[in-house]
């Protein structure tokens, strides 16, 4: 049995990516629009309501304060997605106990491979109402347009 075989023997189930495809593990990168607009809200809510009050300089400097915490958090974050990407895991594979890898090689995917994935091959899985990810159900690798694209499977490592 070749490298590549015993890869594909082990590929992780279907099951196990939708948990982590609408699980909150990955939603700051996936759905944005809570984890992102909301506290930045508050702190344009609080900015602007100390700005028209006159007199409120510690809301400008709370509403501030929230922005810039938002936006370091948001940065810290993307900082370690991208470091993981280099050995083939994003944080919800990391605490699954599953990585993406060469499908010719089994070997991790590097960062090119998944940044190909993650941002392209995803994005087309996604833009045929998700028809990409349900394909993963019935190919016989257990491979999603994404997974195709970039040339990865998914496997356990626990």
């Amino acid at each position: 049995m070749s490298q590549a075989e015993r890869v594909i023997a082990i590929a992780s189930p279907f099951w196990l990516g939708l948990v982590l495809g609408i699980s909150a593990i990955e939603a700051p990168l996936k759905f944005r629009a809570p984890g992102i607009t909301l506290p930045l809200g508050l702190g344009g809510y609080l900015t602007a309501m100390g700005m028209a009050s006159g007199s409120g300089e510690t809301m400008v400097s709370l509403g501030v304060f929230v922005g810039i915490l938002v936006f370091v958090a948001l940065q810290s974050y993307a900082a370690l997605v991208f470091a993981l990407w280099a050995y083939g895991l994003t944080p919800g594979k990391w605490m699954l106990g599953i990585r993406v890898v060469n499908r010719d090689t089994g070997v991790p995917a590097g960062f090119w491979r998944m940044a190909l994935r993650q941002i392209v091959g995803q994005w087309v899985s996604a833009v045929i109402c998700y028809l990409g990810f349900i394909w993963a159900l019935f190919d016989a690798n257990k491979q999603g347009w994404h997974d195709k694209i970039a040339k990865t499977l998914v496997v356990r490592t626990r």
